[in-house]
């Protein structure tokens, strides 16, 4: 359930359990997800969370109640999954969404549609979805996903909460030597900021700034802190190791003074923070504030 993208997709994952929590769910949300394998799963896991009676987020506790099961066999009436009709999703496609929808929710709080690639809408059916969203009917909750965002309607777009997912990316160490030691200092500037705290700054010019010159470098700098730390999340919760598993010693330096709940902070916020270099955000400024803060966790 939504539980499996805790880690991975941090910010989405709080963003949207904290609304659910604190009851401001919004009436529409625009998921774009470019970059996420599993999209419909992760927006099927959250409507799960929206509409189980007993609002549990992992597959464990939940113990596949009747509700969340046929939901899995796609058998349970108060959500519509709607997808391209060939090229292009149709204007019949969302009128048949807003018959369906026209009556409240009968097994639950909530009726939810989930409509895939809805950079695909064509101009008529966009128009309809567009009156659908400007005038929302109590307890409908209408969830978008796109593959680019830059082509869904604006007007749509303005009526959605939209949620950016985190990139997916390959990751190996099969490289050069070159790039081995840019690795080597990463592990060299984790091991100094979790030992030694705020005298990080006075290895990183060697560890950081020498290595790590453009915003190239600097993404491929944040997916290594963001991938060991994972990496580390894996070890102390008992998972095998997916990306450092020659770095094992370093990986239990690191573990053994982190426990679980301050490991996802400083993954989120590491997540926060490369997501500011695509915005050209200072590297200086960000170095700064990345140690800063991770030196307070």
């Amino acid at each position: 359930m939504i539980d499996n993208y805790k880690i991975e997709q941090p910010l989405a994952y709080n963003f949207l359990i904290n609304a659910i929590k604190n009851n401001r769910i919004s009436h529409a949300y625009l998921f774009d997800v470019s970059n996420l394998n599993d999209k419909k799963k992760f927006a099927i896991a959250f409507a799960k969370y929206l509409i189980c009676h007993n609002h549990y987020s992992n597959d464990e506790n939940c113990c596949n109640c009747n509700i969340c099961k046929r939901i899995d066999n796609d058998n349970f009436p108060e959500i519509k999954i709607i997808e391209p009709d060939g090229l292009w999703i149709k204007k019949e496609q969302i009128l048949g969404l807003q018959n369906e929808f026209s009556t409240k929710a009968i097994e639950s709080k909530y009726k939810v549609c989930i409509i895939l690639n809805c950079e695909q809408l064509n101009k008529y059916a966009a128009n309809s979805l567009l009156k659908f969203l400007e005038e929302p009917e109590e307890n409908i909750i209408t969830i978008l996903l796109t593959n680019n965002i830059g082509q869904v309607l604006k007007t749509i777009v303005s009526r959605c909460q939209v949620i950016t997912f985190q990139k997916e990316m390959e990751f190996n160490l099969t490289h050069d030597e070159e790039y081995k030691q840019k690795v080597n200092n990463i592990i060299k500037f984790i091991k100094t900021l979790e030992m030694k705290k705020l005298e990080t700054f006075l290895v990183t010019k060697n560890t950081w700034y020498d290595s790590f010159k453009s915003k190239e470098d600097n993404i491929m700098a944040f997916d290594l802190l963001l991938h060991f730390y994972r990496d580390v999340l894996n070890y102390v919760t008992g998972k095998k190791l997916k990306y450092f598993i020659d770095y094992i010693s370093d990986i239990e330096d690191i573990a053994k003074v982190n426990d679980i709940m301050k490991l996802t902070k400083k993954i989120r916020f590491l997540v926060e923070l490369q997501n500011k270099i695509d915005v050209n955000v200072n590297n200086e400024l960000l170095i700064d504030k990345l140690i800063i803060n991770m030196a307070e966790v």
